[in-house]
């Protein structure tokens, strides 16, 4: 496990629940999904609280990665390729500005801005 960062790969549309220590008692941290399309990530920037699951979907043809680095150092990233289809899960649990990118296509950026 990567310091501060619990990571699930998921396949096709299963869904994954997340409680939070930051959520109020008896609810769930919300899940908020990224889609992976025409080379980017949509939406491109996102702010979520500590405790959010955030699951990266990858609706294009071509085959796709995700790594997540707050600064320079690695926080998380996808075992191999996501096909079609396929989905990486990630729920984050320090805050930080993490930088997002496919391990395949350098070009792809995105930003996560989690806050308490």
């Amino acid at each position: 496990m990567t310091r501060g960062f619990v990571i699930s790969v998921l396949m096709g549309c299963a869904t994954l629940a997340a409680a939070s220590p930051s959520a109020p008692r008896g609810m769930a941290a919300p899940t908020i999904s990224v889609s992976i399309e025409d080379l980017s990530f949509v939406p491109a920037q996102l702010s979520v609280t500590v405790g959010t699951t955030v699951v990266f979907v990858n609706r294009d043809r071509l085959p796709h990665s995700v790594v997540g680095a707050l600064g320079e150092k690695e926080q998380f990233h996808s075992d191999g390729q996501l096909d079609q289809g396929e989905s990486f899960a990630v729920v984050l649990d320090e805050p930080g500005l993490i930088e997002v990118s496919c391990g395949i296509h350098s070009r792809m950026r995105a930003r996560l801005i989690v806050t308490r």
